[in-house]
């Protein structure tokens, strides 16, 4: 959906942004260009690329050059490049490796922080209690049933129907965003709505029965927990994957009705 945020949407694939791949591809063409025979005429568009930039006009001898200094690699590397010396080079995994370790730092750093005005927090304030690192969730490959599978990322990423969301966009304050399924007074979030809503209390019993005789431990766990466990076990073991897709989609359903 166009309301979710990249930062969910990259970490449930485990999808590194595009430019990643851009900037590998130019600093390769660069290794390449300096190599060709001096008589080419890509030798002669390198050489007048260089001279921009000895000029110091931009080009994009200059984003390689920048890039690898943004990442930690000092001019000596741009330099060995321009070269053609194979002294203290990198290679292109080298500079993979340090982007996709930049890149996961900041999205970390970016679900883990709250906004602040206009007492609007961060929208992935619950995925970022049980999505703590960067990769694939398997889920998407144990649910086979799409309608399922949709249900359950819109509740994991914040992009679904519960108040807690649909406040946001009306500007509500948080505190005022409840349920208007139950008469508990309390904020319609994920939790609340898996966890405690009593409107589920027939599919939630018969479900946490289900989980509980696979994991004896799960009726002992506090009701932040049970929702963590819920997110992170049973959605990505494939023997309580679907039995799990099945009670949130239900629930889901009968939200929206």
């Amino acid at each position: 959906p166009y309301r979710t945020v990249n930062n969910a949407v990259r970490g449930e694939l485990g999808r590194y942004p595009l430019v990643h791949d851009v900037f590998i591809r130019m600093y390769d063409y660069l290794d390449r260009m300096v190599k060709y025979s001096k008589n080419t005429l890509l030798y002669d568009a390198y050489l007048c690329n260089k001279s921009l930039m000895e000029n110091g006009q931009n080009n994009w001898l200059n984003a390689v050059k920048n890039g690898l200094n943004s990442l930690g690699f000092n001019n000596m590397y741009f330099k060995n490049i321009l070269e053609n010396s194979s002294k203290s080079k990198l290679s292109k995994s080298t500079i993979r490796k340090k982007l996709r370790k930049i890149f996961e730092r900041q999205w970390l750093q970016d679900i883990s922080n709250d906004k602040k005005g206009n007492n609007q927090r961060n929208k992935l304030r619950t995925y970022r209690n049980f999505k703590n690192d960067f990769s694939y969730e398997n889920y998407l490959n144990y649910i086979s049933n799409t309608p399922y599978r949709i249900t359950i990322t819109k509740l994991r990423v914040s992009c679904h129907i519960l108040n807690i969301e649909k406040g946001r966009h009306a500007k509500l304050n948080v505190e005022q965003r409840v349920c208007t399924k139950c008469n508990l007074n309390m904020i319609e979030d994920e939790l609340h709505f898996i966890i405690m809503c009593p409107m589920y209390s027939i599919l939630r019993r018969k479900y946490f029965t289900d989980i509980s005789n696979i994991f004896p431990m799960f009726h002992n766990l506090t009701d932040p927990q049970k929702l963590n466990f819920i997110m992170i076990f049973c959605l990505n073991e494939s023997d309580t994957a679907n039995i799990t897709a099945e009670f949130l989609h239900k629930i889901y359903e009968q939200r929206r009705e």
